[in-house]
């Protein structure tokens, strides 16, 4: 694999990985309100040791979710200095190759500009194409 290739591979295994971590930040977010609510629900039915338990996985999902972020905004550092290597031209391969159009493309737009010319030099309201019995004009 080329390394402009490998670049822009890593580019997008690192913009994909940062992803993943943020989402799995999200889910522990959302996992640690859960144990907070559950908490909450344990005080106020007296349940003291149950609500310990809870505020503590409450506790270690708000870690998980710190750690998730922490690591989501180390990988976004990355995914900035590969953007800025593929960004300077050091990315996926070489620009595509400019070649000549062949004489035949030259020739059809050629014959689609003088086309269009005769068009334009028309008067409004006359036919596009000459009647039948008139000869075609070369």
């Amino acid at each position: 694999m080329s390394e402009p290739r490998a670049r822009h591979t890593a580019l997008v295994d690192a913009m994909g990985g940062e992803h993943r971590l943020r989402r799995e930040a999200q889910r522990a977010e959302a996992e640690a309100a859960r144990w907070a609510q559950r908490a909450r629900f344990a005080e106020e039915r007296g349940l003291p040791d149950l609500a310990a338990e809870a505020r503590e996985r409450a506790d270690r999902s708000a870690q998980q979710a710190r750690t998730l972020l922490q690591r989501a905004d180390e990988l976004h550092a990355e995914v900035e200095l590969l953007r800025g290597s593929v960004a300077a031209g050091r990315g996926p391969g070489p620009p595509p190759a400019v070649s000549s159009p062949s004489l035949e493309a030259r020739l059809s737009a050629l014959e689609v500009e003088r086309e269009l010319e005769e068009l334009k030099q028309r008067p409004r309201g006359t036919a596009a194409t000459p009647p039948m019995n008139e000869p075609l004009q070369p």
